[in-house]
């Protein structure tokens, strides 16, 4: 059975025994409201929320209020340069010069265009060595699979969003593949965190568009039910597809809270079926090394306590 999983949100648990941090940010850290992260679909936003720059600019300052300085996440185009990436020092102090950290007061995303990022224990060291400033690598998402790799003996972290079109290209198994062959990873030694996500609900009134383009990745995750309507196994194929690619069971955490039906997510499908309205937006999954000065919040709200 894979594990379940109680991701960091503002309190540290057992996770902290692990090496990393896999986190999920949908909370203001101090007010505990929720506050609205991302979202490339702006029609989704109440209409003072619909600016990127302003969504954009709350976002960060989120971020930051739990003690993570710089946010890393990967571009995922149609046609990356490459499909997996190590992020190097010499990289990431280059976009501290760069005109999205002075604009929007932090790296935020990878300008070059992968559909996976990686760090070492080692390149982050020196990054909060030489600047004072942590890094962690994110993506943001609603209802997708954001996969978090942790190479517990090698200490590299890796993030990739596993959305239908990822899924469907295999990301998971590239990022093992890439491991393998960068880092000399044995996938033995490798803990996966899959994040929240829309592990049922996900119902079509016919055959998925993309289900029917590719029978031979979908056809055994597509199950007509009896009133008609189609569900896909969408976290049948998430969990498959890490087993096919050398992963343990016994390694394979999974978030087991559904976006959909857990009203304190963002999720798109309920926003696209009028439910909820006001969770419009994206979650923001993470993960970071353990030696981020990741804050948990006192009895007083105003008042925070570096645990790290």
């Amino acid at each position: 059975m894979t594990k379940d999983i109680k991701e960091f949100e503002y309190g540290l648990n057992e996770l902290e025994t692990l090496g990393v941090i896999p986190f999920t940010l949908k909370k203001d850290s101090l007010t505990d409201k929720y506050v609205y992260t991302w979202n490339t679909v702006k029609n989704y936003y109440p209409e003072h929320l619909r600016s990127t720059s302003y969504v954009t600019k709350e976002l960060i300052e989120n971020v930051k209020k739990v003690g993570i300085d710089e946010i890393m996440m990967p571009d995922q185009p149609e046609e990356p340069v490459e499909v997996c990436h190590e992020l190097t020092y010499k990289e990431i102090l280059q976009h501290y010069k760069g005109m999205i950290a002075h604009t929007q007061g932090s790296i935020w995303n990878e300008i070059q265009n992968y559909d996976a990022l990686f760090m070492t224990r080692e390149t982050h060291f020196n990054v909060v060595e030489s600047t004072g400033r942590s890094v962690a690598l994110v993506f943001p998402a609603a209802d997708c699979a954001v996969i978090r790799m942790y190479d517990k003996k090698n200490d590299v972290i890796g993030i990739s969003h596993s959305g239908i079109l990822h899924t469907t290209k295999n990301v998971i198994g590239s990022m093992a593949e890439y491991m393998r062959d960068h880092f000399h990873s044995n996938m033995d030694d490798v803990i996966v965190f899959v994040s929240a996500f829309a592990n049922e609900g996900m119902i079509w009134d016919k055959v998925p568009p993309y289900a029917e383009k590719n029978p031979e990745i979908w056809g055994d995750y597509v199950v007509k039910l009896d009133d008609g309507n189609y569900m896909v196994k969408y976290g049948d194929k998430i969990y498959d597809q890490l087993i096919e690619s050398g992963l343990l069971e016994k390694n394979i955490y999974f978030n087991k809270d559904n976006t959909i039906k857990d009203t304190t997510y963002f999720s798109n499908t309920r926003i696209k079926s009028k439910e909820n309205p006001d969770r419009a937006g994206r979650n923001m999954f993470g993960i970071s090394f353990d030696s981020l000065p990741i804050y948990e919040e006192n009895e007083t709200p105003k008042v925070n306590i570096k645990l790290k």
